[in-house]
């Protein structure tokens, strides 16, 4: 069972590890000036949402995370995109705490192409446009990128 949180976005209440279609690991990290950056622990995860749809899943170590569904299609591939406060996600309330857009939303991108490695971006301070499509999308610039390297495929 997953927690409806915000519209394309939910938080896992169960660990989504057997469910996965392909599994991803970020590494190379570097900060948007080319500083390199510590590699997240986490693991990344193409899984179904409940109606069936593809979705992207930021697995923790403990197997907690969050699965967004709000995806759109581009050339490089298929880009997963949510935005969360800073602070992260507030687990006393099962919520994640930016329900309302603030200056201090950070943006989580994932681009998933057909074959081969992807890539995981940050942006800090966030700013997004929404289309008629209800597709949110970032406009600011990325402040960190990993690439996004396969691990198990379908």
């Amino acid at each position: 069972m997953r927690q409806h949180v915000h519209h394309r976005r939910q938080l896992a209440t169960h660990d989504l590890a057997s469910e996965s279609k392909a599994e991803y690991r970020a590494e190379n990290c570097t900060e948007a000036s080319g500083v390199p950056s510590e590699d997240p622990t986490s693991s990344y995860l193409l899984v179904s949402s409940e109606d069936g749809q593809p979705a992207f899943f930021e697995r923790s170590t403990d197997g907690t995370g969050v699965v967004t569904t709000n995806r759109w299609t581009a050339a490089d591939g298929e880009h997963y995109f949510v935005t969360v406060h800073s602070t992260g996600a507030r687990h006393g309330d099962g919520f994640i705490t930016a329900l309302f857009r603030s200056a201090y939303e950070t943006g989580w991108e994932y681009i998933v192409p057909a074959k081969g490695r992807g890539k995981r971006i940050i942006y800090n301070q966030c700013t997004i446009v929404k289309g008629a499509d209800g597709i949110a999308k970032p406009t600011s610039a990325p402040s960190f990128t990993c690439s996004l390297v396969p691990t198990t495929s379908a």
